[in-house]
């Protein structure tokens, strides 16, 4: 993995701990989590935004990111997290999705 790929893994890790979750997983591992094992409207829907963002480079990436990594400790998130979370993925995830498209469409 690139260094930029390390410092992009690292800063999604560093957001997850920051709302709750393991410093050592990553926010698609955590929602690949709860979206298999429990019924959330919150963590279903957050699954959809991040997967429509690496739609272009994988499948399934919330349930890939949490089958790569099955033995992390996954916590739920408190309301406050959930906030955070939601206003840390939702523009990130815009913004990488039409990246992710444009450069699907010029390379």
């Amino acid at each position: 993995m690139s260094r930029f790929f390390n410092i992009l893994h690292a800063g999604d890790n560093f957001v997850n701990a920051i709302f709750g979750g393991d410093p050592d997983a990553s926010i698609s591992a955590r929602t690949g989590h709860y979206i298999s094992w429990h019924e959330s409207v919150f963590w279903n829907t957050l699954a959809r935004i991040i997967d429509w963002a690496f739609d272009p480079i994988e499948d399934r990436h919330c349930m890939n990111a949490w089958n790569n990594d099955p033995n992390e400790n996954y916590q739920n998130a408190r309301w406050g997290d959930r906030i955070g979370l939601v206003l840390v993925v939702v523009p990130f995830c815009a913004l990488l999705g039409v990246v992710l498209r444009l450069y699907r469409l010029i390379f």
